[in-house]
C-alpha cells in the first residue's frame, strides 16, 4: 500500500510541539521525548519507520539511538555511520545538511556497504533530513525507512522538516537545561554548604538570601529570615556599626568588620564580616555579605588568664613551641614539664623544641616522623625515650598540635606529654615483638595471616577483591655480603618506607623474611590498574638510596595473586603470589608475575625442581663456556675474549643464563659454577695460545659471593697452575657491589690478585654504586662502561656527554676502558672518535663455543 500523509493543520503541529514541550517542561527524559517525536511521524505516515541517528562530531560520526521499530542487529551496525556524502542516505545527509531522499534502496550505489544488512531488516527506502536548531547547530538527522520502494509527497516532505525542527529544539533545550543545571548546582552546593555565613541583602536592608551556617546562627527557617532586616540581628550597641558598613558597600567599596549577633534563643555570636556589593549591570541592587564565627576567639581571648592557671596546674607536662622561627624555640612549659624533666623554667625556655631531651637511642624513624608533622602542621602523637637532667631515662609518650590564628596561620605547637615508662615496660614485650617486624615497623608474617583472614571474612559480603603481591628484592643475598649487615639493615628500613608511602590506608604491609615483604590490596580495580601499581611500586624501588657514602640501586620480583570475593582460597594467597614471584625472578627480576592456576606460573615444587636440575647439569657437565671477543679499537683486531656461562638442557634446549643464574646466586651453586668456569677459560685459552702466533687474553666474571668465598685466592692460583696461563693475560670481572663491601677486605683480595699478575676489570660500571672514588682508590686495571650508555649512540647527546666524560676521566687515571653493547658502525666509529680503548658486541661477533671461534 501506498498511503498519502494524513495533512496536519498548523494547529495541531502547534498543539502536538506544545504537548511534547510540556513532557519536557516536567523534565521528561530526553530519550522518551525522541520516542514520542519518532511514534508521531510513524502514526503520521502510514507504513513509515523513524529513527534519529545522533552526530559525534569529534569522531565524524553517527550513532542510531534505539528504537522498538529495529531489530539490535540493525541498530548495533549503526552506531559509527561515517559524515560523508555517498556514505548512504543518512550520511550524505549529514554531509550536505540537506534533505537525502533513496526511492529504492537497492537500486541506490551509496548503500552498497548496507544492502545485505536493509535486506535483513527488509527496508527499501530511505528519507533523511539534518537535524539543525535556529542557532546553525547540528545534532545529527531524522530518517523515514519503508518496507517498499516509494517517494515522499510534498506534504511527507513538509513534516519530516517540521518534525526535525521539533527534534532540534529538544535537543537545544537539553544542552542548555543540562549547562544550567550544571553551573547551578556547583554555585549552589558552594552557597548552600559552605561553613561560614553567606547572605544577599537587597539595598534597603532586607535578607533575600540566607546559606545554612547563616540560618543556624540566626535560629531561623529560611523563610523567617527572608524579609527580615539585618538590624534585627545585631545587638544595639553594635548597630551603627553595621549600619555604616551598609553605607560604604552601596556606594561600591567592600568592608570588613566585627559585631555581635543575637539569634532567636538570644545566644550572641561574635561575626567577622566582610561585605561586597552586588552589582547588576552598572548598579548596585544590593549587598553580598560572609561572616566567620569568631565567637570561639573572643571566649579565648576572654578566658585566656584561666586557661593558663588550667595549663600551669595540668597533670601533664605542658610545652609550647614558636612555629615559625627555625629551631622551633620553647616559649613556655608548665610545672609538671618542670618536675617531670629536672629543668626549671629559665632552662627550658629557648631550647630548640624538646632535642634537648633526647638520647642516642631515641628512634629516629619515630623523630623523623614527627618533624614531618611539624613541617605539615599537622597533628602528631609518639612514645620516646627521652632523658632527665640528672641523666635518668624515662618513656615519654607525647601529643603534638599546631595552634592557629584568626588568618589560619600556625603560629604555635602545642605538646602534652607524659611519663608511661611503667606502661610501656609492660607493654613492649607483650604487644611490639608479636606483631611487627623489629626492624622496619611493618608487620610480623603471623600478624599479616590474621589480618588477610579479617579483610576475606570482612568483604565476603561485597564485590570487592583480594590481591596479595609478594615482593622480593633481587639479589640482596650477595648485597648483604657487599654491604655489611648494618648498612643493610639500612637499606631494608629505607625500602620499607618506600612501600609505605605508596600503599593506602586500606592496605596491609608486612616484611616476611630478610628481603621479602607483602602487600594485601582490597579493592575494585582492575587487572589494568593493578598492573599500573606494580610498575609503580618497581620503578620507586629502581630509584636511588643513599646509604652511608654509597648511592645504590635495587630491582624486585614481584608475584601478584587475586582472589574475589566469593572464592574460598585467600588462605592460599601469599603461597600463590610467592611461586609467581619465583616466576618472575626467572625472568630475570625487576619484573612481576601473575599467578596462574592453570600451572604457567613457577611454583615452588618448579623452583625446586630447577635447583635439583641445576646440581645436575654441574654434575653431569651440562654447562658450557661460551667466548665473546673484545677487540682492540684501532685495528679491530681481537685482543682477548670474555667467558660466557650457558646451560645445554638435555630437554629444554639451551637454557639463558638469566633464567639460572639469579636462583645459583640465591642457593649458593653460583660458587662450583664459578670455579668451573674460572678452571675451564684458563684451560681454554692457554690451549688456544698454544696454537696461535699471538697470545690472547681471557676475561672471567666473578660473582661477589665467590670474591669473598674463603679459599678464593688459592683457588685462582690452583686455575692458573693448571692451565699453565700467564698470570697477566687472565683478567676478573667483579661487578661495583664487591667494591662496597667492606673496604679493608676488598682492597685485600684485590691487592692479592694484583700481586699474581692477575688484572681486575669493573662489570657494568655506571648502573650500581658508581663512584669515582672507587677507581682512585682501589686497584683496577679495566672498567667496562654498561651497555646502557651504548645503545643510544652517537644521537644520544647525554649519554655521549657522558661517555665521553668517563673515558677522559679514567685515561687520566691510568685505567683502559671497554665499551661494552656495540651493535653498528655508527656506535663503533663515535668511540674510535673518542680513543675507548676496547669495544665488544653484536656488532664484531655474538658468543660462541672455543672451537668455533675464529682467531687469527
Amino acid at each position: 500500500m501506498d498511503k498519502k500523509v494524513t495533512k496536519v493543520s498548523n494547529t495541531n503541529h502547534h498543539q502536538d510541539v506544545q504537548s511534547i514541550l510540556e513532557l519536557y517542561s516536567q523534565r521528561t527524559e530526553v530519550g522518551l521525548l525522541l520516542n514520542a517525536v519518532i511514534q508521531w511521524l510513524e502514526n503520521e505516515i502510514e507504513g513509515s519507520i523513524a529513527s534519529i541517528m545522533v552526530a559525534d562530531k569529534h569522531n565524524n560520526e553517527l550513532r542510531m539511538l534505539g528504537s522498538k521499530s529495529f531489530s539490535n542487529h540493525f541498530i548495533s551496525n549503526m552506531q559509527k555511520l561515517e559524515i560523508k556524502h555517498g556514505n548512504g542516505t543518512c550520511g550524505s545527509a549529514a554531509c550536505l545538511k540537506s534533505l537525502v531522499i533513496t526511492e529504492n534502496i537497492e537500486n541506490d550505489t551509496t548503500w552498497r556497504p548496507y544492502w545485505n544488512l536493509a535486506k535483513s531488516e527488509g527496508l527499501e527506502a530511505c528519507w533523511s533530513y539534518p537535524i539543525i536548531d535556529a542557532n546553525g547547530v547540528f545534532y545529527g538527522t531524522f530518517a523515514t525507512y519503508y518496507r517498499q520502494p516509494r517517494s515522499p509527497e510534498a506534504e511527507e516532505i513538509e513534516l519530516i522538516k517540521r518534525l526535525s525542527q521539533l527534534t532540534a529544539v529538544i535537543f537545544s533545550f537539553h544542552t542548555e537545561r543540562s549547562n544550567y543545571q550544571l553551573l547551578s548546582s556547583r554555585f549552589g552546593s558552594l552557597f548552600t554548604q559552605h561553613p561560614d555565613a553567606i547572605f544577599e541583602i537587597d539595598t534597603e536592608g532586607y535578607f533575600l538570601l540566607a546559606n545554612q551556617s547563616t540560618l543556624k546562627i540566626a535560629g531561623v527557617s529560611e523563610n523567617e529570615m527572608r524579609g527580615t532586616h539585618f538590624n534585627e540581628l545585631v545587638v544595639e550597641s553594635h548597630r551603627d556599626k553595621a549600619a555604616d558598613a551598609f553605607r560604604k558597600t552601596l556606594s561600591g567599596l567592600t568592608s570588613n568588620y566585627e559585631i555581635c549577633v543575637v539569634n532567636s534563643d538570644n545566644e550572641l555570636f561574635w561575626l567577622d564580616v566582610t561585605n561586597t556589593p552586588v552589582i547588576s549591570g552598572k548598579t548596585i541592587t544590593g549587598v553580598f555579605g560572609i561572616g566567620r564565627d569568631i565567637t570561639a576567639k573572643k571566649e579565648q581571648e576572654k578566658q585566656l588568664q584561666l586557661l593558663r592557671k588550667a595549663i600551669n596546674d595540668s597533670p601533664y607536662g605542658i610545652v609550647m613551641n614558636e612555629a615559625n622561627s627555625p629551631n622551633m624555640p620553647i616559649t613556655y612549659v608548665n610545672n609538671t614539664f618542670c618536675e617531670m624533666t629536672g629543668y626549671s623554667e629559665d632552662e627550658a625556655l629557648g631550647q630548640n623544641s624538646c632535642s634537648f631531651l633526647q638520647g642516642p637511642d631515641t628512634n629516629t624513624d619515630v623523630l623523623q616522623t614527627l618533624r614531618s608533622a611539624l613541617e605539615n602542621k599537622q597533628e602528631a602523637s609518639a612514645t620516646l625515650r627521652h632523658y632527665r637532667k640528672d641523666g635518668t631515662w624515662f618513656w615519654d609518650e607525647l601529643f603534638i598540635s599546631p595552634v592557629f590564628n584568626n588568618e589560619e596561620q600556625c603560629t604555635h605547637f602545642i605538646c602534652f606529654k607524659r611519663d608511661v615508662s611503667k606502661e610501656r615496660q609492660a607493654q613492649d614485650y607483650i604487644a611490639n615483638y608479636r606483631r611487627l617486624d623489629a626492624l622496619t615497623g611493618l608487620l610480623s608474617r603471623s600478624s599479616f595471616d590474621h589480618q588477610l583472614a579479617l579483610e576475606a571474612t570482612r568483604f565476603n559480603k561485597d564485590e570487592f577483591k583480594l590481591t596479595v603481591l609478594y615482593i622480593d628484592i633481587d639479589d640482596f643475598s650477595s648485597m648483604n655480603e657487599s654491604l655489611g649487615h648494618n648498612s643493610a639493615d639500612i637499606l631494608l628500613k629505607a625500602i620499607a618506607d618506600r612501600l609505605k608511602h605508596l600503599t593506602s590506608s586500606s592496605d596491609t604491609l608486612a616484611r616476611v623474611a630478610a628481603d621479602e615483604f607483602i602487600l594485601l590490596r582490597v579493592h575494585n580495580q582492575s587487572t589494568e590498574e593493578v598492573d599500573a601499581f606494580v610498575k609503580l611500586i618497581l620503578t620507586k624501588l629502581e630509584e636511588p638510596y643513599h646509604i652511608e657514602s654509597n648511592s645504590i640501586r635495587i630491582s624486585a620480583s614481584i608475584g601478584v595473586s587475586e582472589c574475589l570475593s566469593k572464592q574460598p582460597y585467600h588462605e592460599r594467597l601469599v603461597s600463590y603470589a610467592s611461586s609467581a614471584r619465583l616466576e618472575a625472578k626467572q625472568q630475570g627480576g625487576n619484573t612481576w608475575s601473575w599467578f596462574n592456576q592453570t600451572g604457567s606460573s613457577l611454583l615452588e615444587s618448579e623452583y625446586a625442581t630447577i635447583r635439583f636440575e641445576l646440581r645436575e647439569a654441574i654434575d653431569q657437565e651440562q654447562l658450557r663456556v661460551f667466548y665473546q671477543p673484545i677487540v682492540r679499537t684501532q685495528d679491530e683486531s681481537i685482543a682477548k675474549v670474555e667467558a660466557l656461562i650457558r646451560w645445554e638442557h638435555p630437554k629444554k634446549g639451551m637454557v639463558p643464563p638469566g633464567h639460572f643464574i639469579p636462583l645459583a646466586e640465591k642457593t649458593g651453586q653460583i660458587i662450583p659454577i664459578g670455579e668451573w668456569v674460572l678452571s675451564k677459560a684458563c684451560k681454554d685459552i692457554a690451549i688456544i695460545n698454544k696454537k696461535s702466533e699471538k697470545n690472547y687474553g681471557v676475561t672471567v666474571n666473578i660473582s661477589p659471593l665467590q670474591f669473598r668465598r674463603e679459599g678464593f685466592i688459592q683457588q685462582l692460583r690452583a686455575a692458573l697452575k693448571a692451565s699453565k696461563l700467564a698470570p697477566d693475560l687472565l683478567t676478573l670481572e667483579v661487578t661495583e657491589s664487591v667494591l662496597v663491601m667492606g673496604a679493608d677486605r676488598t682492597i685485600d683480595i684485590l691487592n692479592q690478585i694484583k700481586s699474581m699478575g692477575v688484572k681486575i676489570a669493573i662489570d657494568d660500571f655506571g648502573t650500581g654504586y658508581s663512584s669515582l672514588s672507587y677507581l682512585r682508590d682501589l686497584p683496577v686495571d679495566t672498567l667496562k662502561l654498561d651497555q646502557s650508555f651504548i645503545k643510544g649512540l652517537p644521537d644520544n647527546t647525554q649519554d655521549a656527554a657522558i661517555v665521553e666524560g668517563v673515558i677522559k676521566i679514567v685515561h687520566q687515571l691510568g685505567i683502559d676502558i671497554v665499551a661494552e653493547g656495540i651493535e653498528s658502525v655508527q656506535q663503533a666509529n663515535f668511540l674510535k672518535k673518542l680513543n675507548c680503548d676496547y669495544l665488544q658486541g653484536f656488532y664484531y661477533a655474538k658468543p660462541s663455543a672455543i672451537d668455533e671461534l675464529f682467531i687469527n
